[in-house]
């Protein structure tokens, strides 16, 4: 990540937290520990937002660099099995959860590749990809039912029973640096909002098509973009 996104990103973060004490302490203290540029694989954010006439948060779990608290990894797994916050788990942070139930109607989302869904089963992504949809089932039962995107060329979206859905949008441009981040970020910020987790199966799917819709409009138009392009086209602004 470049200094100035990290900067951005800092910005961005702590504008949202403004109104909850906590959540700016917690975001300022993470912001100053963070590794030097080059040695920073992701920043980690448990995004305590207090938006508004909101009354209820998400925590995002995202790959994290190698200075973190000690008590972080299970703290974060009790969130996972206690917490009635709506919870994102992304990258590294996959390794985090332990299986077995969550709160009764809480939203828990993973998002693994191919890769880590195959670490997080026992087996290898060749046997993942053989049978995408029994491994996404079987993932969501590991872990209490939760939603899982399980990504790759049509990702898909599901739970342990039900119908499991098929992403159509997206391009090999994903495969870059950041675009899974961006797309737990986007996540988060949808499953924040009350309105959307009443229905929180539609508000993941629509996060992934327009994440990959996004991607495909870009293509459509340069051969050359980055995540940044990316985050601006999702949020609206003009490129």
């Amino acid at each position: 990540i470049q200094e100035r996104g990290k900067q951005q990103l800092a910005a961005t973060l702590l504008n949202l937290a403004q109104r909850n004490e906590e959540a700016e302490r917690v975001l300022r203290e993470g912001i100053a520990t963070a590794p030097e540029e080059g040695q920073l694989y992701y920043s980690l954010g448990l995004l305590l937002a207090e938006m508004e006439r909101f009354e209820e948060a998400v925590e995002a779990l995202a790959q994290a660099s190698d200075r973190l608290p000690d008590d972080l990894k299970p703290t974060a797994d009790s969130m996972w099995h206690e917490s009635s916050v709506p919870m994102v788990v992304d990258a590294s942070a996959h390794d985090w959860l332990t299986a077995g139930a969550v709160p009764e109607k809480s939203i828990r989302v993973i998002t693994p590749h191919p890769g880590e869904a195959a670490r997080l089963l026992g087996t290898t992504p060749a046997e993942v990809q053989a049978d995408r949809v029994e491994a996404l089932q079987a993932l969501s039962a590991k872990f209490g039912n939760c939603h899982v995107v399980l990504k790759g060329r049509h990702t898909l979206i599901g739970q342990t029973d039900g119908t499991v859905y098929v992403n159509a949008t997206g391009n090999p441009a994903l495969a870059q640096g950041g675009s899974g981040d961006l797309l737990a970020g986007y996540l988060a910020g949808l499953l924040a909002q009350p309105l959307l987790q009443d229905n929180a199966g539609l508000a993941i799917r629509f996060a992934v098509w327009q994440h990959g819709a996004a991607a495909d409009a870009l293509s459509a138009s340069s051969s050359n973009w980055t995540i940044e392009d990316l985050a601006n086209w999702i949020g609206g602004k003009q490129l």
